[in-house]
């Protein structure tokens, strides 16, 4: 049985650009940008209408929005099924999973300090037993408290929140939140030679990474990593 196990979302190659630049009167984030923000999939389609350098720039603004989404590139929507059926996108291993999203794409700990007040992606990694109820009460807080201010005021809003884990258990804790929804379950085992290192996938508006790893380091039992 196939089965989407992921957001997928397609994309106007011509004329995406236009609607990633309507600003909306109260300031708030368009739907182009949330949509995106909040994909693990991206189909950009209508390719064959734009040049080659037109494409390049509306791929470079997507992954600046979301670091973690597949892109597809299509031409009148035609794309291999397999592609987008049996996702797997929540699993902690598998073609899109976390677990191989982190191992391709990497993460960055530069600009501590920066706050992004354009919707990005920013990954938090520390080593350390993960608390889960510290962990779920953090989160809960950031998601449905709206609550945590960047060091200008303005309260961080996270569209879309992913992440794995390492908790007591001997399995992979594996994160999901989309805007207010959020989740976790537990699911394939640690390897006894594996680091154990948890990673935390933010992707929003008025994101600052040192005010969000203070609070995620807050949640582990152990010292995370420097």
């Amino acid at each position: 049985m196939c089965c989407f196990l992921g957001i997928i979302t397609v994309v106007d190659a011509k004329y995406c650009e236009k609607y990633l630049n309507q600003k909306k009167k109260d300031n708030t984030i368009n739907e182009a940008t949330r949509q995106i923000a909040m994909s693990d999939v991206i189909i950009i389609n209508k390719i064959d209408l734009v040049a080659e350098e037109e494409l390049h720039q509306l791929k470079s603004r997507i992954r600046n929005i979301n670091s973690y989404a597949t892109f597809l590139e299509t031409a009148q929507s035609k794309t291999n099924l397999n592609n987008i059926l049996d996702l797997n996108a929540y699993d902690g291993k598998g073609k899109n999973s976390l677990e191989d999203l982190f191992k391709t794409r990497g993460y960055s700990k530069d600009n501590l300090h920066k706050i992004d007040e354009d919707v990005g992606t920013l990954t938090i990694e520390c080593k350390g037993c993960m608390n889960k109820q510290l962990f779920d009460k953090a989160v809960q807080n950031i998601l449905w408290d709206k609550n945590t201010k960047n060091s200008n005021g303005n309260v961080m809003e996270i569209l879309r929140l992913k992440g794995l884990l390492s908790t007591s258990e001997d399995k992979r804790l594996v994160i999901q939140g989309v805007q207010e929804l959020y989740d976790s379950f537990y699911t394939t085992p640690w390897e006894k030679t594996e680091d154990r290192i948890n990673r935390i996938v933010f992707i929003g508006k008025n994101l600052e990474r040192q005010i969000l790893e203070d609070i995620i380091f807050k949640c582990v039992t152990d010292s995370p990593a420097s």
